[in-house]
């Protein structure tokens, strides 16, 4: 289900709707249509948070590549065990929320599961 597919489903059951009319006497029907296109209307809202989610997901797993690397050649010249420690837990921390958003991002979408290819992170060899 994408974007255009979900608001065109929105638009047809706004459009019911409005054929339906206000003196119908078939209130279950329009109880119906209305709880369907509030439904539809639930499920964009999420595909576009979702939509955001990722982006911010890829971005973050770039930023934790870019700081795991960094923190790899700093412990060669740096040889302060508390330094090194706190760069360690600030990366873990940021690791832990963008593992939170993806947790998040699969609840919603289910993206995970049809996810073929690892991120460029952990398809890395390690030295």
């Amino acid at each position: 289900t994408d974007d255009k597919a979900m608001q065109a489903q929105i638009e047809q059951l706004e459009k019911r709707l409005q054929k339906l009319g206000e003196g119908s006497d078939d209130d279950r029907l329009r109880k119906s249509l209305t709880g369907a296109l509030a439904t539809a209307t639930l499920r964009l809202d999420n595909l576009r948070k979702a939509q955001g989610n990722a982006e911010y997901i890829e971005i973050e797993l770039d930023r934790i590549e870019a700081k795991i690397l960094a923190l790899s050649e700093m412990s060669v010249n740096n040889q302060s065990p508390d330094f090194i420690t706190s760069q360690v837990d600030a990366v873990a921390a940021g690791m832990a929320e963008t593992e939170s958003a993806i947790k998040e991002l699969n609840y919603i979408t289910g993206l995970g599961e049809t996810l073929e290819e690892a991120p460029s992170i952990l398809s890395r060899e390690l030295a």
